[in-house]
């Protein structure tokens, strides 16, 4: 991710699913990850966020990496982004990777993504994974667009600093209830609902999407 000759380390923040097939033979893992240039022994204060779609499949008794799609986050967008999307952007109680800052700054992002954000942010800390970029374009293994693909959905991981993964101490739940009082797709740990949905893919996040 660096020109050749420097020093980094990587850290990684979230891997969260994409997609999973039917046959659990193939799946995407969004990660999140911080890279820190290494200067002297230490890390520098420059910081490179990306998040990486990182395809594996099943062989034998293994996961196998098969390929890795980085979307690093750009200096600078060209873009207008709307007011909720700026208090999104500015709301201390919403964490966002690089990847999803730039989507909001781009002004491709529909505003009942930035709503839905900060309504629930009233009552929680959000950790969002990914907005638009770095999701896979289709929803997985399909041939259907995804919502995130048109700006239209976000995924959260941890809520109040509790991984949604943590289902006994997650207030993944509430939030999915709350999240329906604004949309029809709302996903997650368990189906709760009409208009929420769950599978294998959702056990580690909350999804929030609209038509």
């Amino acid at each position: 991710m660096l020109p050749r000759g420097e020093a980094s380390a990587l850290e990684v923040v979230y891997p969260q699913y994409g997609g999973l097939t039917a046959s659990l033979t193939d799946a995407s893992v969004m990660l999140v990850a911080n890279q820190y240039r290494v200067a002297v022994g230490r890390r520098d204060v420059e910081t490179l966020s990306s998040t990486f779609d990182v395809r594996l499949q099943r062989q034998a008794k293994a996961w196998a990496v098969t390929e890795v799609i980085p979307v690093s986050s750009p200096a600078a967008v060209a873009g207008t982004p709307s007011p909720a999307a700026m208090s999104v952007l500015a709301h201390p109680g919403i964490l966002l990777p690089g990847a999803a800052r730039a989507d909001l700054l781009s002004g491709a992002i529909d505003d009942r993504v930035s709503e839905a954000l900060l309504a629930l942010a009233q009552r929680w800390k959000l950790h969002v994974q990914v907005i638009r970029s770095g999701h896979p374009i289709n929803v997985f293994a399909t041939d259907r667009v995804s919502n995130h693909t048109r700006g239209r959905a976000v995924d959260i991981w941890s809520i109040d600093d509790v991984p949604v993964i943590d289902h006994s101490t997650s207030a993944w739940r509430s939030v999915m209830q709350a999240a329906l009082q604004v949309s029809r797709e709302v996903g997650g740990p368990q189906k709760i609902g009409a208009g929420s949905f769950t599978d294998h893919v959702h056990q580690d996040h909350v999804h929030v999407g609209f038509d």
